[in-house]
């Protein structure tokens, strides 16, 4: 066998380790729960530094009359 290919074996284990550290799947696991919290918690804060915005009041006509405004109640 030659250094090559020891080194190549060598390698490949080592990251077939890795892979199967329990470090690894709780940095995985960590990352693909909180990635989206993260991202969604940017998103609201961004939302609540936003200016407010406020409804606009519907358009009503000089001289518009409300149905029942100026009836006494009975």
């Amino acid at each position: 066998m030659s250094d090559d290919s020891r080194t190549e074996t060598t390698r490949t284990r080592t990251w077939a380790a890795a892979v199967r550290s329990p470090w690894t799947v709780v940095c995985a696991v960590t990352t693909v729960v909180l990635g989206p919290a993260t991202a969604t918690a940017s998103a609201l804060d961004r939302a609540n530094r936003a200016p407010l915005h406020h409804t606009a009041e519907p358009h009503r006509a000089p001289g518009h009359l409300v149905p029942g405004a100026g009836r006494a109640a009975a």
